[in-house]
């Protein structure tokens, strides 16, 4: 084989340069940095649920905890049994 024919295989297409994995994802890391120097860390980290969701979730547990069926609650709320048993061992796995 000669010279000529090791290069032009080993060469890439101009701008099809190989990458490591890494390099990706320093530039990822370098993008979010320029776009969050600034910006403080919250004190919390936010919550998915609606404020009026919170309450309504606190108000099905502590109801089921005072002996309320989850088939009553469910309905009252509009809601599925097995949403209320989910609520309920949440709750529980917090304590």
């Amino acid at each position: 084989m000669t010279i000529s024919g090791l290069c032009s295989r080993d060469m890439h297409p101009e701008g099809y340069e190989t990458l490591s994995r890494d390099s990706l994802f320093r530039i990822v890391e370098r993008v979010l940095a320029a776009f969050y120097q600034d910006r403080p860390l919250p004190s919390k980290p936010a919550s998915s649920l609606i404020p009026e969701k919170q309450s309504r979730n606190l108000e099905i547990v502590q109801r089921f905890l005072a002996g309320e069926r989850a088939a009553d609650l469910a309905q009252a709320f509009g809601i599925s049994v097995r949403r209320v048993n989910r609520l309920v061992r949440r709750c529980e796995g917090r304590k």
